[in-house]
């Protein structure tokens, strides 16, 4: 994937940020639950996992965007990737402690399904906090808690950063009065992505979600 720094493609997007690089750390979470029901029909009719679903929508999105795209490089330069990679948790019950791995994006969902069960079969009981090696450096976070049905998750540190780059989590899957839903937290830097930013991710998701016809083939 190709990293361009902003000076040289959008000076004034560049100039705007450098003035949050003191703050860069500054930091937001916010919470919502999302209506699944029309996603997790068809998903079980088709005999397949929520959560690749879940994890294919917000990569979707989020390469969709610059903004969440933008983040430093290892150099300290601000820059956008071409393209963003999905890291997300998994469990391995025997050492009951959680891994993170990835999996290349496809516009393809079921391109991207099968790479996604190929590297949860194949990783999912290394004992390593990284089971799968040779993370690229373009790689965001979806953390998934399975058995937490929470209303507010945030996420803090003291630390700086120089990742720039959104996370999300996603929760227990719960059913009630014929709709499923899930509860989703969006965790972004202040310096690229405002509220209006992520509430138009969350918009953006709810779409996928109540009409996946599109993408669900």
């Amino acid at each position: 994937m190709k990293f361009t720094p902003l000076d040289a493609s959008n000076r004034h997007k560049a100039k705007e940020l450098e003035s949050f690089a003191g703050n860069s750390h500054v930091s937001f979470s916010t919470t919502v639950t999302l209506d699944i029901t029309t996603l997790y029909s068809k998903l079980e009719k088709k005999e397949m996992g929520i959560y690749s679903a879940l994890t294919y929508c917000i990569s979707s999105i989020i390469n969709s965007h610059e903004d969440f795209r933008t983040t430093y490089n290892n150099e300290n330069k601000i820059g956008v990737w071409d393209g963003l990679i999905p890291s997300y948790t998994i469990f391995n019950e025997d050492a009951e402690k959680f891994g993170t791995i990835w999996t290349e994006f496809d516009k393809d969902f079921s391109v991207f399904n099968t790479l996604y069960l190929q590297d949860i079969k194949e990783y999912n009981m290394v004992p390593s906090p990284n089971p799968k090696p040779n993370q690229p450096p373009n790689t965001f976070l979806i953390s998934t808690l399975p058995w937490i049905d929470f209303t507010a998750y945030s996420i803090s540190g003291k630390e700086k950063t120089n990742c720039l780059l959104p996370s999300v989590t996603l929760g227990r899957v719960d059913s009630k009065n014929s709709t499923t839903f899930v509860p989703m937290a969006v965790h972004a830097y202040l310096s690229v992505c405002d509220g209006y930013r992520v509430g138009r991710f969350i918009s953006e998701m709810r779409q996928m979600c109540q009409a996946p016809e599109s993408w669900l083939i």
